[in-house]
């Protein structure tokens, strides 16, 4: 069976033609058969009955593809080559030689997949943000993806490896880190190191998820959920608190529903934050997580209080091999 399209080129052309159902069982055989036809493309779009732009780019985008021309006469479809950025600190990727190979998660503005560079034979974690979500322009996006680039200069911050932008979605290539997410694991000893990932990416939404409520609420600072405005305190109380969850083995504020957790946060005293003690952790990550956790952001600590503090000192030099083991066993078990 054949579905009549109307294909619209990345040159500006428009052509009608025909797809058969065993082209559309797989993503690349669809881009194989069009481009020969209309030229060469990365992914495409079609619209829907509601006049808004799909993206297809995967096999897993490729069955409501199919169930959408199933159900119309003739589809439209735009083909968009990506257009690779140009930035001194950050290598540009060409999107021909990525591989999705699954979808690790998914969010709102955006999915994180696990993905191969083809010609390096390396798997990376691909982030893919909506730039329409965001409201974002092309250039504050470089600048900022160039703040990003600094940050993962730090030996424990998931790298960023590269990244490339096309008419509506950022994707930024990080580090792929296999160890699997916090939550699968016992509480984290004290000597075990943390990689820390989706770090800057709040300066560049700063049109959405630093000036509202979207985003996971559970993390943030009180005067946040207030409607406060963003400042780097923010961080250093989201900071505290993941520390917390991480010598707990889980999320140290219990409430039956987000909305209640948040009120308990905005609302609360720093009774309710406070930690005496952490079986098998030192005073001094109480401390450390106490500071971090105060109520009145005057009082809360800065980085430089941070860099300070007895149990930051502590931690110097690092044992390497405690993490690996701490990793294998879990991964193992």
């Amino acid at each position: 069976m054949s579905y009549p399209i109307e294909v619209h080129t990345c040159d500006g052309d428009i052509l009608q033609t025909d797809i058969s159902s065993i082209t559309l069982m797989f993503f690349d055989t669809v881009v194989a058969e069009l481009s020969y036809k209309c030229g060469t493309f990365e992914h495409f779009e079609y619209e829907d009955e509601d006049g808004d732009h799909i993206a297809i780019r995967s096999d897993e985008d490729m069955p409501s593809f199919k169930a959408f021309l199933e159900q119309e006469q003739m589809a439209i479809i735009w083909l968009v080559k990506s257009s690779p950025m140009i930035l001194d600190d950050i290598p540009a990727i060409i999107p021909s030689d990525l591989k999705h190979l699954n979808l690790i998660s998914q969010g709102q503005f955006g999915s994180v997949y696990r993905s191969i560079h083809i010609p390096s034979d390396r798997v990376l974690a691909v982030k893919c943000v909506s730039l329409d979500n965001y409201g974002m322009q092309r250039d504050s996006a470089i600048s900022e993806l160039a703040l990003i680039k600094k940050c993962s200069s730090c030996a424990y911050i998931t790298d960023l490896l590269g990244a490339y932008m096309d008419s509506q979605m950022l994707y930024i290539c990080l580090e792929y880190m296999d160890g699997g997410a916090v939550g699968n694991y016992e509480p984290i000893s004290a000597g075990v190191l943390m990689y820390l990932s989706d770090f800057g990416l709040s300066k560049v939404m700063e049109h959405s998820i630093t000036r509202t409520y979207v985003g996971t609420t559970i993390y943030m600072a009180p005067e946040r959920l207030r409607g406060g405005v963003y400042r780097i305190e923010s961080d250093i109380w989201s900071f505290g608190l993941s520390l917390w969850e991480l010598a707990l083995g889980h999320y140290p504020l219990q409430t039956p529903k987000d909305t209640l957790l948040t009120t308990t946060i905005s609302c609360g005293n720093d009774r309710q934050t406070h930690v005496e003690n952490i079986i098998g952790h030192s005073q001094e990550l109480c401390a450390l997580i106490n500071g971090c956790l105060q109520q009145d952001v005057q009082l809360r600590w800065n980085v430089s209080d941070l860099t300070r503090s007895d149990y930051i000192k502590e931690a110097y030099p690092i044992d390497h091999n405690v993490i690996k083991e701490f990793i294998i066993k879990n991964m193992n078990s």
